[in-house]
């Protein structure tokens, strides 16, 4: 959120090029970027860990971007009002900013919710030790190429797997929508 209120409403001199590196995140795909990281994770000795699974995922070019594009909508007569007010930018971002752009944030949660949640290879590569590994991957480890494949169990796996999933995107549709439709200031 701080760095698409920055590339919304700060100006300086940079802010092109850091915001061509943000769309240049969109563009690289994870497999190729997985290396350099693996090898960073393996000097800092956290490779098979939690922080592993989690700290490459803090930040989202995607979210920066709809963020980005959500806070330039907001006019800019709302900010001044609120600097006209004594607030800081710290307390404009949170306090009238963040409520705002509610369903933008709802939205990008659940992306990344989801995308995390179905990763197969990041905690494949991260990770070796089956109790650190995430629910897609045990999936594919119930078949077994040496025994027989008990269908039911994994129909029941994919089953856990989509319902929370389901679940939050049940509860947060109408947000969902609200976030691609600016809903004006209230």
């Amino acid at each position: 959120m701080p760095a698409a209120y920055s590339l919304s409403r700060y100006h300086y001199k940079m802010k092109p090029i850091v915001f061509g590196l943000v769309l240049m995140g969109l563009m690289i795909p994870q497999q190729i970027t997985f290396l350099p990281v693996y090898f960073m994770f393996c000097k800092m000795h956290i490779v098979n860990s939690y922080a592993a699974l989690v700290i490459p995922f803090i930040s989202n070019p995607f979210g920066i971007f709809l963020l980005r594009q959500y806070f330039m909508q907001v006019p800019q007569e709302v900010i001044e009002a609120a600097k006209l007010d004594d607030a800081s930018n710290v307390k404009i971002m949170f306090k009238i900013m963040m409520p705002m752009a509610k369903p933008a944030l709802i939205t990008v949660g659940l992306l990344m919710f989801i995308s995390n949640w179905n990763s197969y290879f990041w905690p494949l590569i991260m990770t070796s030790s089956d109790s650190l590994r995430t629910l897609p991957i045990g999936i594919a480890l119930l078949k077994d190429a040496d025994a027989m494949v008990r269908w039911n169990y994994i129909m029941a796996g994919n089953l856990i797997l989509v319902l929370p999933i389901l679940g939050i995107y049940i509860i947060a549709s109408k947000k969902i929508r609200n976030a691609f439709v600016y809903s004006g200031i209230k």
